[in-house]
């Protein structure tokens, strides 16, 4: 069972590693950040993000990794 834990983990990483667009739990997975940390850094505009709909809040990858480095 811990081996089957161990390579979907494996595998969440690597598809999100892929990814160009985040949003919320995305960016949570990939810096470890917690949601409401994100929330505040999108709220000081700390942080590029868009949100096209007016609800749901994404990232670009780019963007996210310019910021952290």
């Amino acid at each position: 069972m811990n081996f089957l834990k161990e390579k979907l983990e494996r595998i969440e990483h690597l598809l999100l590693s892929h990814k160009e667009i985040f949003n919320v739990a995305d960016l949570c997975q990939y810096t470890g950040l917690s949601p409401s940390a994100v929330y505040k850094l999108t709220d000081g505009k700390k942080i590029p993000h868009s949100k096209p709909n007016g609800k749901i809040i994404f990232f670009d990858k780019k963007a996210v990794i310019t910021v952290f480095s």
